[in-house]
């Protein structure tokens, strides 16, 4: 039984299973006591409340906590189960996330987890899709679709669709982060986050399939990628109308990595012709599809410097297949349909996938930290969620977006 003290100031004590609690107040009624611990506003005795604040498992914060407690309090300690389900209710008071999960067979996301909150009255499904376990390659393998689900009601606009993958922000358990983004009218806005647990050409048919079953609308008949072969075949499996548009940009990169193979680099930053000569060879990107292969046949014939040969080697194999002696052209990793962006410039259209590149490099400025928990990345693609919300809410209203830089000097320029 409690025994009931007088503190020095006249005020009434209990004491429970050794600690002391002071008289708080009554209820409404005046038929139940409240109480509170003595040290309730001590600044030296500061609850940590770690069950609720931090994500440890129950086994650490158990160890942890009772490493300074005395030898004869340790037998009145709950045992191993009893902390923790008394933690395990702590964290669903709080809606606290569960501690990192150990295996994607073992992952389970709360409700709270699934939802995306527009307002506090308005919510909405927020994990739109999950494979659930499959093996493949001899390990398992899931598949995670996040977005907003009121978004599929325009999924039969998404017809311009650019999409680009990051590892660095996958959290653990999967190898990467798959944006898909489509443009609103002059807009571009991330419209799925696809978790993968691999990059091969199976994971991504199963990752389209996904957004097909969940979005019937959705059919582009644009999409941007990387030069990516697993990507690209399981796009033109899926959507076998869609065109596909490589990205200039990753053109001229994948150059400039074929220079830094063969030690061209400082060659090519160094020497001003050799360097305009290797622009040359990317820049027949921009002419008409039937002129290409006379362009290349016009590398061939020694205009080019020899120290480039490798490079147009390079070039032909992978960009646009090699010459037969019948004046056909053997078929190329990546055709000129891909990667020309002649009829893409005439008509202004987006000649890279920088839109997705900028998409990351937000994304990365939100996260502010590499491969972050699960729990982590969910809440910070909601809270990215609510800012790209505004942005659509000027769409709606028919702002348009903000001009590039490199726009808007052009027009100093010309001022």
């Amino acid at each position: 039984m409690e025994n009931i003290i007088e503190s020095k100031r006249g005020r009434q004590k209990i004491e429970h299973n050794g600690f002391l609690f002071l008289f708080h107040k009554y209820n409404k009624d005046e038929d139940l006591k409240f109480w509170r611990c003595e040290f309730f506003n001590s600044k030296d005795f500061m609850c940590k409340a770690r069950a609720k604040e931090t994500q440890e498992p129950p086994a650490v914060l158990r160890g942890n906590t009772l490493q300074n407690v005395p030898t004869p309090i340790l037998a009145q300690v709950p045992n191993k189960q009893a902390i923790k389900k008394i933690i395990k209710r702590a964290r669903i008071e709080v809606e606290a996330p569960p501690a990192a999960p150990l295996s994607l067979e073992l992952l389970q996301l709360p409700h709270n987890y699934q939802i995306y909150k527009r307002t506090e009255e308005q919510e909405e499904q927020f994990l739109l899709a999950d494979s659930g376990i499959y093996f493949e390659g001899g390990r398992q393998q899931r598949i995670l679709v996040f977005g907003r689900a009121s978004y599929g009601t325009w999924a039969h606009e998404m017809k311009e669709i650019f999409a680009d993958g990051t590892f660095s922000l996958a959290p653990p358990l999967f190898s990467q982060l798959y944006v898909i983004l489509s443009r609103k009218r002059n807009w571009v806005f991330p419209v799925l986050y696809c978790l993968l647990s691999d990059k091969s050409q199976s994971t991504y048919e199963r990752m389209w399939a996904l957004i097909v079953n969940l979005w019937h609308d959705f059919e582009p008949q644009s999409v941007s990628v990387d030069y990516e072969t697993a990507a690209i075949n399981s796009i033109l499996i899926t959507f076998p109308m869609c065109e596909i548009r490589g990205c200039l940009f990753h053109l001229i990169q994948n150059m400039k990595k074929k220079l830094a193979v063969e030690g061209l680099t400082q060659r090519y930053r160094s020497d001003a012709e050799f360097a305009v000569q290797c622009r040359m060879i990317t820049a027949v990107a921009f002419l008409p599809i039937e002129d290409i292969s006379l362009a290349i046949m016009s590398f061939d014939a020694g205009y080019m410097q020899q120290e480039l040969d490798p490079i147009i080697d390079w070039f032909v194999i992978n960009y646009t297949g090699r010459m037969r002696m019948n004046g056909t052209r053997t078929e190329a990793r990546f055709p000129p349909t891909i990667w020309n962006v002649y009829q893409r410039t005439l008509d202004g259209d987006q000649r890279t996938n920088n839109i997705a590149e900028s998409s990351h490099r937000r994304l990365q400025h939100a996260f502010s930290c590499c491969h972050p928990s699960l729990w982590k990345f969910i809440d910070t693609l909601r809270c990215e969620q609510k800012s790209r919300d505004a942005d659509m809410a000027k769409c709606i209203a028919g702002e348009e977006p903000p001009k590039k830089a490199n726009v808007i000097g052009r027009q100093m320029l010309e001022s």
